[in-house]
């Protein structure tokens, strides 16, 4: 039997543990909506979902949560998977930025 406990990364979804990294990082809800291209609404449900289903009291207790488990190598393979999304991410919010009428991938 497994006795390792749950971590952000299996108890919450794919969405909510990138807004926890991003949240963590010092990103305002309005930047996390544009990186994930989503409603300002959206990210603060997610927030208040990773809040409930960490059982943390706070942002800061969220974040700290992450670093803990970060620091101690408690993640797997998933994390470089969710890494590599908020990367996508940022790099079609620059290219958004940079060449604004054009419909790159």
């Amino acid at each position: 039997m497994d006795n390792r406990l749950a971590t952000l990364l299996d108890i919450l979804s794919s969405q909510q543990f990138q807004t926890a990294i991003l949240l963590a990082l010092g990103l305002e809800t309005r930047q996390i909506a544009d990186l994930l291209e989503t409603s300002d609404r959206t990210v603060c449900r997610a927030m208040n979902d990773c809040l409930v289903r960490a059982e943390c009291r706070s942002v800061e207790d969220l974040a700290a949560r992450l670093r803990f488990e970060n620091q101690n190598e408690l993640y797997d393979v998933r994390l470089d998977k969710e890494l590599a999304e908020l990367q996508h991410a940022a790099r079609r919010m620059l290219e958004r930025t940079v060449f604004p009428n054009s419909s790159t991938c």
